[in-house]
């Protein structure tokens, strides 16, 4: 449980303004576990790999669709 301290003439004050605050090492380590924004930007390959797949059906089959409406159009 992490605690509220404050420094007043040289003395450490608990539960007092809240200067400062004392971590657990549980706490330490939560903190330092969790993702930084680097790690959130790092570029992944495979989901590179499955938008471009996703995309390149997708332009495919709605240019497919396309021509088959337009020739549908035309009778």
């Amino acid at each position: 449980m992490s605690l509220c301290v404050a420094v007043n003439n040289g003395a450490v004050v608990i539960d007092a303004t809240c200067q400062f605050l004392l971590l657990t090492q549980e706490e330490v380590n939560k903190l330092t576990s969790q993702p930084t924004l680097v790690d959130l930007l790092q570029f992944d390959s495979s989901m590179y790999e499955f938008l471009l797949g996703y995309m390149l059906l997708s332009f495919i089959s709605g240019h497919v669709a396309g021509r088959i409406i337009k020739t549908f159009g035309k009778v």
